[in-house]
Parts: C-alpha cells; structure tokens; sequence
C-alpha cells in the first residue's frame, strides 16, 4: 500500500445488520464462519430475553392528601435516559400515580424532533402540567 492511499474500508454497521452477511459485525461472521468449519449446529438471534436492570427512583414530590397521595416529577430537562426511566417505572409500577410538571411542555423531546415534552406524556399516560400544579390535582 503506498503512502496516502488506503485500503477501501467496509461500511460500519455498529449494531444494525449488515445487509450481505445477515450478521451485526465482523466477529460475528468470523464467529459464524469457526461455527459451520466445525460443524456446531447453531442458530443466531433466535430467542429473546426480557431482562430488568435494577435501579432506584426517587420521585421529586409525594402530594399527600387526605383523600390519597400521587407523586409528582419537576421536569426542565426530559432526555431520552429520564424518558426511559419514567416509562421503566410506569410500566414495573402500573397502578402508581405519578404526574410530570413541566417547566415548559413545548420542548421538544429532542433536536428536530416534533414531538413535545407534553405529547410524550400523552402519549405515555403520565398526566401532566406546565410550570404548577394545576388545582384540580389537589381535589382527588
């Protein structure tokens, strides 16, 4: 090879399946390829594994009333880690009643997205409000 030339690489497919190959990345074929040379009968990708990761989540608020408590989240930020722990939460803790205050609900859930912090919640069934808690929370 000589100098300032290169050898043309392989497009990366970090995770995504590689069209040709049907396989996530180069190991992968090569694991494959030692697999059928010693005739280990295989398949790839064929089952799934529900798995939880355990972590704590403390809610902002708990609201306490005499008719009952719910738990409210302060949110300015709602990145994707924080969305992915909420519906986590939502979805380990069904009948849990948790609301989201927004600091402001017109965010977008990211850069050029189009969904707003407040139809991700819609979406997602977290009842929610922006800047306050709205007075009708208070009368459960």
């Amino acid at each position: 090879m000589s100098i300032g030339s290169r050898k043309k690489k392989s497009p990366k497919f970090r995770g995504k399946i590689n069209p040709t190959t049907g396989r996530r990345s180069k190991f992968e074929e090569s694991f494959e390829k030692d697999l059928k040379r010693i005739k280990v009968p295989y398949d790839y990708e064929q089952i799934e594994l529900p798995y939880t990761i355990n972590y704590t989540y403390k809610p902002d608020w708990r609201i306490k009333l005499r008719s009952g408590s719910f738990l409210v989240e302060t949110k300015g930020v709602l990145d994707q880690q924080t969305r992915r722990k909420m519906l986590a939460v939502k979805e380990q803790y069904p009948d849990l009643d948790l609301r989201i205050v927004f600091q402001n609900a017109s965010n977008k859930i990211r850069r050029g997205s189009k969904t707003t912090y407040g139809e991700w919640a819609d979406k997602n069934g977290f009842p929610w409000s922006e800047g306050i808690m709205p007075p009708e929370w208070l009368s459960l």
